[in-house]
């Protein structure tokens, strides 16, 4: 059987009308939308609380929900093919035809401790690295160097660190270093919020172990369609440079 030139019309009608009527549903989806959910550790965390852009009654324009973050490259790509979570913020996440991405910052890696160590003088050395005990995010994982002939080096001065505590919990570690004399490495991107909210006080790497640090916004490209969600999240990213850049 074949269609007629009636049928063939009545068919194009159809899909037209189809179109249109999808087109509708997801423009009123994407109106009703009242969250955005995130997967990215609790460091990024307190750097997106006041860039988040503010609408009428001082609030944001969208529920935001911070998933337990998830580490895993696999579960990550999972989560955003998937559309589990709407924005993943980390470490560059490898190519992918469902999955955008823009860098957020990239940083050298710094040393933080407390204020009140009185055993750093004006800069933190290799023999500082060596005499201090060391707190370790465990999720770190992506710190690199510029320079691939000291690469073999800086792993060596990371392996041979004294560590002291080893923890899933940023912010448990910062909390605790600004309480000890114990040192930690962060993305020196982050620095004048942490010493901001704790009281730690930052170094540079000594030369021998420069290291650096860089982070991504990943996003399910389909969020792209949603223009509201789109511009609200550029206007964030914008918004978190203009104050930590």
């Amino acid at each position: 059987m074949k269609p007629d030139s009636t049928a063939l019309e009545l068919s194009l009608r159809y899909q037209k009308f189809n179109s249109s009527l999808s087109d509708k549903n997801e423009s009123e989806s994407a109106l009703q939308r009242e969250e955005l959910t995130f997967n990215t550790f609790s460091l990024i965390e307190l750097m997106l609380a006041p860039a988040m852009p503010q609408i009428a009654e001082d609030r944001p324009l969208f529920r935001h929900i911070f998933r337990p973050y998830m580490n895993s490259v696999p579960e990550r790509i999972r989560l955003l093919r998937e559309r589990e979570i709407d924005i993943d913020i980390g470490s560059k996440l490898p190519a992918d035809s469902m999955i955008g991405k823009t860098k957020l910052f990239s940083s050298k890696v710094a040393i933080v401790a407390s204020a009140k160590n009185r055993h750093i003088g004006s800069e933190f050395t290799l023999k500082d690295w060596y005499s201090h005990q060391h707190a370790v995010w465990s999720e770190m994982v992506d710190y690199y160097t510029k320079d691939i002939t000291q690469s073999g080096t800086v792993l060596k001065h990371f392996e041979a660190r004294k560590i002291s505590v080893i923890s899933g919990s940023i912010i448990n570690m910062l909390t605790f270093c600004a309480a000890t004399d114990c040192i930690m490495v962060v993305p020196a991107y982050c620095v004048p919020i942490l010493e901001k909210k704790f009281d730690l006080r930052s170094y540079s790497m000594p030369e021998e172990i420069e290291t650096w640090y860089d982070c991504f916004v990943h996003f399910n490209l389909q969020l792209v369609e949603e223009s509201t969600v789109i511009d609200y999240v550029h206007n964030m990213i914008g918004k978190v440079k203009s104050l930590y850049g």
